[in-house]
């Protein structure tokens, strides 16, 4: 692959919608932290915060055949319409 020539285009609402991804799950994860400090979440919280970004890309780069694994459950997949859980 030619680095060179491989320029990503985007236009203004792919990126509204991009943002609008990464801000969903700013305000879950506030809001688990926010639910953790009352102690109505038990156990151990790992937030995502700060990292917002790499989930949104991540999700966006993905092809239909892809698998995700982590070594941590991500509160941000479950947020995302292309996880089918059951």
């Amino acid at each position: 692959m030619n680095i060179e020539n491989s320029k990503v285009h985007m236009d203004i609402a792919h990126l509204q919608f991009l943002f609008k991804q990464m801000l969903r799950i700013r305000r879950f994860e506030e809001k688990c932290a926010e639910l953790y400090t009352q102690e109505k979440i038990r156990g151990f919280l790992h937030l995502y915060i700060g990292e917002e970004a790499v989930a949104v890309g991540v999700m966006q780069a993905l092809k239909a055949e892809d698998a995700v694994f982590a070594h941590l459950p991500r509160t941000w997949s479950c947020l995302s319409p292309r996880f089918k859980y059951g």
